[in-house]
């Protein structure tokens, strides 16, 4: 298991992500407890035979004793997640805690790094997402829906070997694509119209993540100069960032590129977002973020226009950053694609 730094005489962990990224093994009906040198991992019957290859590493116990060994072994300090519900919280109380502390930071700069193996398992996501994709495009009609085109799609995600939905995917047509984060409604799709999709599949507990916009019919110079500037701004994005910079420089080589061009009052959203087990993650190429971009992070880079009630544009690859330098995921095209 991977070695944790904590203070405290315990460390309770309960959220199904971090319980995945300790074990390999996705759950919420759990509890990790460290004490020293030694991992303890309940859990009901239920889970008993799936999680007996974690012998190796944990004392796999019922949880039923859960509060019988927080009582019994006298603790007075526990590192504990900000999550953690609050009677949770109160169990620990109850069995005379007193001293509390947070390992949230510890866990978020352990997973923002991530494992080769890692690795291989989120291009294995995304390459479900890309063929998604491609499946998805002879599929678009006239009059279909937006929520018809994000049920084939999503079906899809799964058909081409994804195990979940790494989120609830965005279709909008037309005027909606100017709204970067729409719910899906029953409007048809006509000619003309730009068809924004983002989406992302789960595989073995990782998650991907790509946007397109695609267009049904020949679009309008305006919205083909648009994609053309959209597509441009990634591409300088994807060929400037690298470790050292802190994500608020690496936003602004896009948002810059957007402001030379007089449009970055339209880029409504931060360039993009770590991903891994959870779809967000940190840190973020966002104005805000002054963390250090370093080798093994793993981020959407995802610059967008959005022009209220008239169109928006976004395109998004998710790149690692490899020690032989950038590495990007997504294999999908982004010339502009008519239908």
């Amino acid at each position: 298991m991977r070695k944790i730094s904590y203070k405290g005489d315990v460390c309770i962990i309960k959220s199904q992500s971090n319980l995945f990224y300790l074990t390999g093994y996705d759950t919420a009906d759990a509890i990790i407890a460290l004490v020293g040198g030694k991992a303890y991992y309940f859990t009901d019957a239920r889970y008993f035979e799936e999680v007996d290859y974690l012998k190796t590493d944990f004392v796999i116990e019922s949880v039923e004793k859960y509060g019988a060994f927080l009582r019994e072994s006298g603790f007075r300090s526990a590192a504990i997640e900000k999550s953690m519900p609050a009677y949770d919280y109160e169990e620990l109380k109850n069995a005379g805690i007193t001293d509390f502390s947070y390992i949230d930071e510890e866990m978020t700069s352990l997973r923002m790094i991530k494992s080769a193996e890692e690795i291989e398992v989120m291009q294995k996501a995304q390459d479900v997402s890309d063929r998604a994709f491609l499946e998805i495009l002879p599929k678009i009609h006239e009059g279909m829906t937006e929520r018809e085109l994000a049920g084939q799609l999503e079906g899809l995600l799964f058909a081409c070997g994804g195990d979940a939905l790494a989120f609830t995917s965005i279709v909008a047509f037309g005027e909606n694509t100017s709204k970067p984060h729409a719910h899906r409604t029953e409007k048809k799709l006509g000619k003309g119209m730009p068809v924004t999709m983002d989406f992302g599949a789960k595989y073995a507990g990782y998650c991907s993540d790509m946007t397109r916009t695609v267009f049904f019919g020949e679009p309008s110079n305006e919205i083909k100069k648009t994609y053309m500037m959209v597509k441009e701004a990634q591409s300088m994005a994807i060929a400037g960032v690298h470790p050292g910079m802190t994500g608020r420089e690496c936003d602004e080589i896009a948002r810059g590129y957007f402001r030379r061009n007089g449009v970055d009052k339209y880029f409504l959203h931060s360039l993009g977002h770590s991903l891994g087990i959870d779809i967000h993650e940190s840190p973020n190429f966002s104005p805000r973020c002054e963390s250090v971009i370093r080798t093994g992070m793993t981020l959407s880079v995802e610059p967008g226009l959005y022009f209220d009630k008239k169109f928006g544009i976004r395109i998004e690859d998710v790149i690692y950053f490899a020690e032989t330098g950038v590495r990007n995921l997504t294999k999908s095209a982004k010339d502009m694609i008519i239908l």
